[in-house]
C-alpha cells in the first residue's frame, strides 16, 4: 500500500517537467502555436460557411426542372 509518497514524487516530477518543458519553448515555436491557434477556429468556421451557403443555395435548386446539379 501507498502512504502518498509515491503520489508527491510523481506529481513532483510531472510538474518538473511542465516547467522545463515551459522554460525551452522558443519564442518562434510560441507564436507559430498563437497563430495556429487564431487561424484554426477561423478555417474551421469558414468551411462550415462554405458547406453551409452551398448546401442552402444548391439543394432548393435540386428539385426543380432547371435545377442545378449537386456537383458539377
Amino acid at each position: 500500500m501507498s502512504d502518498g509518497r509515491t503520489h508527491r514524487a510523481i506529481g513532483a516530477l510531472a510538474g518538473g517537467g511542465y516547467a522545463l518543458a515551459k522554460a525551452q519553448q522558443q519564442r518562434p515555436e510560441r507564436l507559430w502555436q498563437a497563430v495556429l491557434e487564431l487561424l484554426c477556429p477561423l478555417g474551421a468556421g469558414a468551411l462550415a460557411g462554405l458547406l453551409g451557403g452551398y448546401g442552402s443555395h444548391v439543394a432548393p435548386d435540386a428539385f426543380t426542372p432547371a435545377g442545378l446539379p449537386l456537383l458539377a
